[in-house]
C-alpha cells in the first residue's frame, strides 16, 4: 500500500520538474517511466498503472545510487505532494493526474 500523502492533482510537467528535483537531490535514477499498452503489459504492469501513456505517464521508479539517503528521498518525495511504494529493488512515485 501506498505511504500516506494527499498529493494535489498536478501536470504531467509539474510532475517532471518534481521528479528532476528527486532525482538532483538524492542522486538517484529513472529506470521505468511512460509505457505503452505493451510494455506494460510486459512487465507484468496493472491495467491501472500510472506509468502507461494512456494514464498520463505520472508515475516513475527511481534506484538511489545510495541506499542510505532512502527514508530522506521518501520523506522528500512525500512533502512535494507525490506518493511511494518500496518495491524492494526499486521505488516507485506516482502523482494523481488532474482531477484525478
Amino acid at each position: 500500500m501506498f505511504e500516506n500523502a494527499l498529493p494535489a492533482p498536478i501536470t504531467l510537467v509539474e510532475f517532471a520538474e518534481r521528479i528532476r528535483c528527486v532525482c538532483a537531490l538524492y542522486d538517484c535514477t529513472v529506470t521505468s517511466w511512460c509505457r505503452t499498452e505493451d510494455r506494460n503489459a510486459a512487465v507484468g504492469g496493472s491495467d491501472a498503472s500510472k506509468h502507461r501513456l494512456a494514464a498520463g505517464s505520472l508515475a516513475v521508479d527511481l534506484v538511489l545510487d545510495d541506499a542510505s539517503v532512502k527514508s530522506d528521498m521518501l520523506e522528500g518525495v512525500k512533502r512535494l505532494g507525490m506518493r511511494w511504494l518500496d518495491e524492494g529493488d526499486h521505488i516507485h512515485v506516482q502523482a494523481l493526474p488532474p482531477g484525478g
